[in-house]
């Protein structure tokens, strides 16, 4: 009967232990599945940042080049008349 219920305490110990490991397997998982899904979001974020800075500047350069040739077309014109 002691052996018995010594098994039984064991195979109790044993599976705590194992349910201890898995919780702590599926949080080091769920841990670096975070850490991966943000360093995603934050590349996204940045490309996204890049993307829109580098169109404002093309919009700017090319509104400054209307400017200044639509100055210049002016300028001929009022000198040549």
């Amino acid at each position: 009967m002691l052996k018995r219920y010594s098994y039984f305490g064991t195979h109790r110990a044993c599976m705590a232990v194992v349910s201890a490991r898995s919780i702590v397997d599926f949080l080091h998982t769920l841990c670096i599945s975070v850490v991966v899904v943000v360093v995603v979001v934050v590349v996204v974020v940045v490309v996204v940042v890049v993307v829109v800075v580098v169109v404002v500047l093309v919009v700017v350069v090319v509104v400054v080049v209307v400017v200044v040739v639509v100055v210049v077309v002016a300028v001929v014109v009022v000198v040549v008349d």
